[in-house]
């Protein structure tokens, strides 16, 4: 009785341990990458910077607690980039833009890791970007995303 004790309590422990590590390392990395419009229209660079599971974008917040006019993920690559502007424009063809349930952000493609591996030569399928535009002046970005089953939530500011 004392061994299935032991090996519960010693489960439990691991546990914990695992989900307060995951909870506590933010795995998103997110950063304003450009602005229009006198910052009505924003570009937030995005990635996972984890070594491990994909991260899924549920929901995006500006300003504190409002909701964008307009949010997609463009998803590009480095050679081509991204596209700032009217995302509902003429200008949008040859761009990829997908809601945010539909787009999975794989490990190893946070921003920062695609530049470095960019400037050693080595090039990167796809890079991620946050379309967002509002009819007042975006401040500030929080994402909520989830990590391994964990949610989490991050704020950006925008101030460029």
């Amino acid at each position: 009785m004392k061994k299935i004790f032991l090996i519960a309590s010693i489960l439990i422990i691991v546990f914990a341990g695992l989900y307060t590590f995951v909870k506590m390392s933010a795995s998103l990395e997110a950063k304003a990458a450009g602005f229009a419009k006198n910052k009505k229209v924003q570009l937030i660079s995005i990635g996972n910077k984890s070594s491990l599971g994909d991260i899924q974008i549920e929901q995006v917040r500006i300003n504190g607690n409002k909701t964008p006019e307009y949010v997609k993920i463009q998803v590009s690559n480095e050679k081509k980039g991204f596209l700032l502007g009217d995302f509902t424009s003429e200008e949008t063809k040859g761009y990829t833009f997908k809601n945010l349930q539909s787009v999975k952000l794989p490990p190893h493609t946070g921003p920062d890791e695609q530049l470095e591996r960019l400037h050693k030569g080595k090039e990167r399928d796809q890079i991620y970007a946050l379309s967002l535009t509002d009819n007042i002046s975006i401040q500030e970005v929080t994402i909520s995303y989830r990590h391994l089953g964990i949610s989490h939530q991050q704020t950006i500011s925008t101030g460029l």
